[in-house]
């Protein structure tokens, strides 16, 4: 599980994205397909991100999933002790779909 205030920051991040693309939450809940109430715990702070949701909110706002995570572009780098606080964001699921993906990547690039 990841600290509540990292939690609250990237809620703060994408309600105040969000605001400025004037969306709605009730827009951008409908957008990412979750219900109203669970886009509010997402941003919130109350409900954990799943990948899924992460990708979805950044694709919506037009934004990378580090501006979401890290309040950063993908073009601005960042260190190891970044990934790793980043990683306790996402769900054990989450964590091996990532993996899978990684494993099929590498795959490709030997092919």
């Amino acid at each position: 599980m990841y600290e509540l205030s990292d939690r609250l920051i990237i809620a703060k991040r994408i309600s105040e994205l969000r605001s400025l693309k004037n969306i709605t939450q009730e827009k951008m809940a409908e957008l990412i397909d979750v219900s109203y109430s669970t886009y509010l715990k997402i941003e919130h702070g109350s409900q954990n991100l799943t990948i899924k949701h992460l990708v979805n909110i950044a694709k919506v706002l037009k934004v990378s999933t580090d501006m979401l995570l890290f309040g950063c572009s993908s073009d601005e780098k960042y260190g190891f002790d970044d990934y790793i606080k980043t990683a306790k964001f996402f769900s054990d699921s989450s964590i091996k779909d990532m993996q899978d993906i990684f494993k099929n990547i590498s795959k490709l690039k030997n092919e």
